[in-house]
């Protein structure tokens, strides 16, 4: 006979909180990752099929093991708890610092950019000054 323990079932909804959170905390990568690099609609795109099915299968591997295969709701519900909970706390920190970063690596890289710019028009005139030396006419009558 299948038994309901309680105490497998709590540690069940705590897990799937837990699990929850990480999602969450996965999908903020994700939306990092966008942010820096992925920005285009293909790119989110595919982002966003890449992050449902590595989250859709570790869900699966959960129902696995803790319940044998067998889908609850409170697994669902606790997951959605825990996302929802990560994502109006942790998130909005963790969003702000990879924003804040990203801030930072687009001055850098602009300013790299710029000093790039300068130093190849610098070689370009040096270049062309030194062109014209050789190619002056020769003087023959």
């Amino acid at each position: 006979m299948w038994e309901i323990n309680l105490t497998d079932q709590s540690t069940t909804f705590l897990l799937s909180l837990l699990l929850g959170g990480i999602f969450c905390l996965i999908f903020d990568l994700t939306r990092g990752i966008r942010l820096f690099c992925l920005n285009s609609k293909l790119a989110v795109f595919f982002t966003d099929i890449i992050y449902f099915l590595v989250v859709s299968f570790i869900n699966f591997c959960f129902f696995l093991t803790r319940e044998s295969g067998q889908v609850r709701g409170y697994v669902f519900i606790g997951e959605i708890i825990g996302f929802f909970v990560i994502r109006l706390t942790v998130s909005k920190l963790l969003m702000f610092l990879i924003t804040y970063v990203n801030k930072m690596y687009i001055g850098i890289k602009t300013r790299f950019q710029s000093c790039k710019t300068k130093i190849f028009l610098k070689t370009k005139e040096k270049t062309l000054k030194i062109k014209e030396k050789v190619k002056k006419p020769s003087k023959k009558s």
